[in-house]
């Protein structure tokens, strides 16, 4: 077969696997939404800016809402992820066994786990493992042509542009690369790959992002400034750690600050300090912006003053971070969002001609079940998890194992620290990538399989030799 037919039998193959990573929302009929969902579709409307979101997903929507619908939104964020995922598989297998490990492994993670549900849902979750392992992919080439350079840096990007996290996830990333590369004088080919240059496009693509964001958003009347709201989400970050209530309790006598009057009656959780009425900016009706102007000194304060570092740093910042590490449940947020809803305002209001269609889901009829595939996901990932050590114990992984293992448990913890410490502990956002370390033990199971990886042998054996 010609190299031409062979790229083509390739790109149709992608193209049609994709279906089986869309397979969880065919089944319910519909694309799946969270609460959030709604902010994003009304933003990809007229990609007026939001408060509290930035507007990179919301482009991604108006960009690929093809016909009208968010199927070929759904479509083309698991393309995007099935790509990464056979390129990833390409930098350790070739031939007819990239497609066979890759058919069986995106088949059982969309079928019997997370994948499905996150690629096919109308949210920026799946970007952040796109993100993890364009990460690895940007490592793991020995040279890179000018035009993936371009490509990797468009992609970093659009992702740093979609969510807050994914921002700091990239940037974080380059930073540890650099660190590794001046601390460590280490063999591994990666770091001979001209790392700093690669770490620059990194970070370049991310301080990007930024810039633009705020120049278009400087163009609308009413300006608002770039991470509006991110006062208020570390207000309620602090609120439910307790640092917020013993600040105010030390200072409030001398500095009677507008919250002061209710430090006696916070929320218990920062979800409830963000967005429910028990929340003391929704009590003084103030609006987000508001709310952020009034909480930044607070903030900058407590996170400035060397008393409060441990705590928020060190013993809750570890601990918020190891339990977001196992707290997850897949299909967490994915339940009806009825009629008159805010969901379901947003959605009609942007989608009238898709509304029939979402009612008819088994999500709004309440028909998903999601107990069986969380059984297994927490099984798989204890079983995974295992393989993954005995496979360095007893087999010699070659260096792009080594490196998609840290790329993939680094990308994970970060993952769960940034989400964790910024915002709360989250059930959906624990998932998220959880699902890629179920990936990487099939990797490791697909290269002992094909002797990609070689077993190590037992002392006695190397001494008969």
């Amino acid at each position: 077969m010609k190299p031409f037919q062979r790229k083509i039998i390739t790109v149709l193959y992608i193209l049609v696997s994709t279906i089986i990573i869309l397979l969880p929302a065919i089944y319910n009929g519909y694309p799946l939404v969270t609460g959030d969902s709604g902010g994003y579709i009304l933003m990809s409307k007229d990609l007026v800016p939001s408060v509290s979101r930035p507007l990179g997903y919301s482009l991604f929507i108006n960009l690929f809402s093809w016909f009208n619908t968010l199927w070929s939104v759904a479509y083309f964020q698991s393309l995007l992820i099935n790509i990464m995922l056979f390129w990833v598989i390409r930098t350790f297998l070739l031939g007819k066994k990239t497609i066979i490990v890759h058919l069986s492994i995106i088949s059982f993670l969309s079928i019997f786990n997370s994948l499905g549900w996150y690629a096919g849902q109308i949210m920026t979750d799946i970007f952040v493992p796109i993100t993890i392992l364009a990460i690895y992919l940007f490592l793991v080439k020995k040279s890179i042509k000018w035009w993936e350079y371009i490509l990797f840096g468009v992609l970093f990007c659009w992702s740093s542009a979609m969510h807050y996290s994914q921002l700091i996830l990239i940037i974080v990333s380059a930073v540890f690369m650099i660190i590794v590369k001046l601390i460590l004088n280490t063999r591994w080919e990666i770091y001979r790959l001209k790392v700093f240059i690669r770490a620059s496009v990194m970070i370049f693509s991310a301080l990007l992002s930024i810039v633009s964001l705020k120049i278009y958003i400087s163009g609308f009347p009413d300006y608002l400034e770039y991470g509006g709201g991110k006062y208020v989400f570390l207000m309620g970050r602090l609120c439910e750690s307790g640092i917020l209530k013993d600040y105010l309790d030390e200072n409030c006598e001398e500095l009677n600050y507008p919250i002061c009057k209710y430090k006696d009656n916070l929320p218990n959780t920062a979800l409830e300090f963000v967005w429910t009425s028990k929340s003391p900016y929704m009590k003084d009706t103030l609006s987000f912006p508001e709310a952020d102007k009034q909480y930044e000194p607070i903030v900058k304060d407590i996170v400035t003053t060397p008393k409060y570092w441990y705590r928020l740093f060190i013993k809750e910042g570890i601990s918020q971070t190891v339990e977001q590490c196992y707290t997850m449940t897949i299909g967490h947020g994915l339940w009806k969002h009825k009629e008159g809803g805010s969901f379901y305002r947003l959605f009609e209001k942007v989608y009238p001609n898709e509304t029939e269609k979402y009612v008819n889901s088994k999500q709004y009829k309440n028909e998903l079940r999601f107990e069986l595939i969380n059984r297994i996901n927490k099984i798989m990932l204890i079983l995974s998890l295992a393989l993954i050590i005995i496979s360095f114990v007893v087999s010699r992984p070659p260096l792009n194992s080594i490196l998609l293992t840290v790329v993939i448990l680094g990308g994970y913890v970060l993952n769960a620290a940034i989400s964790s410490n910024l915002a709360n502990v989250s059930y959906r956002l624990g998932g998220r990538a959880a699902w890629l370390i179920i990936f990487l033990a099939g990797i490791m199971i697909a290269g002992v399989a094909t002797k990609q990886v070689v077993l190590r042998k037992s002392k006695q054996s190397e001494t008969e030799e």
